[in-house]
């Protein structure tokens, strides 16, 4: 069954069809020079190469300043900057597991926030990750502080402030602990996020 919504672009509003078959297509004529696709290969990969060096190096950190760094982070930061060329239901469409306007710009909020902080303990090591000073500190508390502000903001342009990401989110027919469990999983994750971003 293929059901047809309404995304609003720059010039006019247009009608997309989703449906099992529309979703299981990753290369489309919407991805201008399957960009996004390439990207999104690109950054698993990179997932991946990270992942082996870190346990076949047994736990080293393969980051260094140099252009290796920079062009590896450039695929992520591009990744999600790519993804704003694409319509999308303007609002949360809780019959289907699709993404909206409010969750994307979520995204990219926490993925900026994780790319800069991972950008600082590359090039600025010491500072930003070695001993607390005042000013890094000030730093981390600034970024933490503006990225939940940005999201705020996100939330309050785009998306409810009651029916939020994932308080909202439907569990059909799941016992309760089921619901409790996995809430219980999405803030602790939130913490541990945070915490990796600010402390490394």
């Amino acid at each position: 069954r293929v059901e047809l919504f309404e995304a609003h672009t720059h010039t006019r509003p247009i009608h997309i069809a989703c449906g099992p078959g529309t979703m299981a297509k990753l290369l489309t004529h919407h991805d201008k020079f399957h960009v996004h696709a390439i990207l999104g290969v690109g950054a698993l990969a990179h997932f991946v190469l990270r992942f082996l060096c870190l346990f076949l190096g047994g736990g080293k950190d393969t980051f260094t300043p140099g252009i290796v760094s920079a062009l590896t982070l450039g695929i992520h930061f591009f990744l999600h900057a790519s993804s704003f060329q694409f319509a999308i239901p303007p609002r949360r469409m809780f019959s289907k597991p699709m993404i909206w306007k409010e969750f994307r710009v979520h995204n990219a909020i926490f993925a900026y926030r994780h790319l800069l902080t991972a950008s600082l303990g590359i090039w600025v090591r010491d500072w930003w990750l070695g001993a607390p000073s005042f000013s890094s500190t000030v730093a981390k508390i600034a970024i933490v502080m503006a990225t939940m502000r940005l999201a705020d903001e996100a939330t309050q342009r785009l998306g409810s402030r009651e029916d939020r990401t994932t308080n909202a989110m439907p569990y059909g027919d799941e016992p309760e602990v089921f619901e409790k469990t996995a809430k219980w999983f999405y803030a602790k994750s939130q913490m541990i996020a945070t915490a990796l971003a600010a402390f490394g």
